[in-house]
């Protein structure tokens, strides 16, 4: 991470079990869990923390409320047209942006526990060492240079 980059929480899965990678101040900590639902609540408390925008609101609450869910006087297929194109317009900004930043979590999550192995092997703690080693075990992605 670098400073002066925005302060970020992510949630995904990885090896077995789901895993928070908060960014503040340019500076990554990651949290491990071993389900989903404590990573999420975790996270919201961590965006909450950090002042940036929770989750998007849950559409099938505001219908069963009986709230609208599309202004007034649009027609049905043309909220179904609009919502496909955003769809399509998320889909693929997803696959552009997404695949790359998937594969440079999973390169630092590499990183993180394999350098976590090789201090806990170390008699006299050397992070720099075990990062370096770490380094040298974990095949970088080909976006990371």
């Amino acid at each position: 991470m670098v400073a002066g980059e925005p302060n970020d929480v992510r949630v995904k899965r990885a090896g077995g079990g789901w895993v928070v990678h908060i960014v503040e101040d340019g500076k990554l900590t990651v949290h491990r869990f071993k389900t989903q639902s404590p990573a999420e609540n975790f996270a919201e408390g961590q965006r909450a923390r950090l002042g940036l925008a929770g989750r998007p609101p849950d559409l099938g609450r505001r219908w069963m409320a009986g709230e609208p869910l599309a202004p007034a006087g649009e027609t049905h297929r043309r909220r179904a047209i609009s919502t496909l194109f955003a769809a399509v317009r998320l889909a693929i900004f997803t696959m552009m942006v997404g695949t790359a930043a998937d594969a440079e979590d999973d390169y630092v999550t590499c990183l993180i526990d394999t350098a976590a192995k090789i201090m806990k092997s170390q008699v006299v703690k050397d992070p720099a060492a075990a990062l370096e080693k770490a380094a040298r075990i974990c095949k970088p992605p080909r976006q990371v240079t």
